[in-house]
């Protein structure tokens, strides 16, 4: 936003503030103080202060009268709002990463696991729910060569490290 002055050709002013401060009048006839957030100093009539308020920002226009800049119009732009983050950090969810509404794993074992997971459930959904405990550490096993087959490193079929440990 712009606090800088412009002079026209009739010593008048035009500006976007941000209200720092308000300094009532001293007494009668007198101006009300204005101090913008960059330092600049303007004076309004008693019966428009209540226009501005501190921490809004207003677009102004005014009088140059000796080393007084009066103000004698003001339209209201809306609340200081800070320049939005460029780079947001991601989201954190118990301690986890979180991109748009779902968890990002950390490591390849997270995402086995999340696959096996994921289909077994589906499993039970499709009615083949309270299945023996043999018969899913089964389909579990099932599940993680499937995903070893088409993500793992060696990408050949991947075996179990107990089907390894067997031979």
């Amino acid at each position: 936003m712009s606090e800088q002055l412009t002079l026209g050709e009739q010593q008048k002013f035009h500006a976007v503030i941000r209200v720092a401060a308000i300094t009532p009048p001293t007494g009668r006839g007198r101006s009300a103080r204005i101090e913008t957030e960059n330092g600049a100093t303007l004076w309004i009539w008693p019966n428009k202060v209540g226009l501005l308020n501190v921490g809004q920002e207003y677009e102004v226009e005014g009088n140059i009268n000796q080393d007084y800049h009066n103000i004698t119009k003001v339209r209201h732009i809306g609340p200081y709002r800070a320049a939005k983050n460029p780079h947001p950090q991601p989201k954190q969810q118990n301690g986890k990463r979180m991109e748009g509404n779902y968890y990002k794993p950390r490591s390849p074992e997270e995402q086995v696991q999340i696959w096996v997971c994921a289909l077994l459930g589906r499993e039970i959904d499709m009615g083949r729910g309270f299945l023996p405990e043999a018969v899913l550490i089964e389909r579990a096993k099932v599940h993680r060569k499937v995903w070893e087959a088409l993500f793992g490193e060696g990408a050949e079929g991947g075996e179990d490290d107990e089907d390894r440990s067997a031979e």
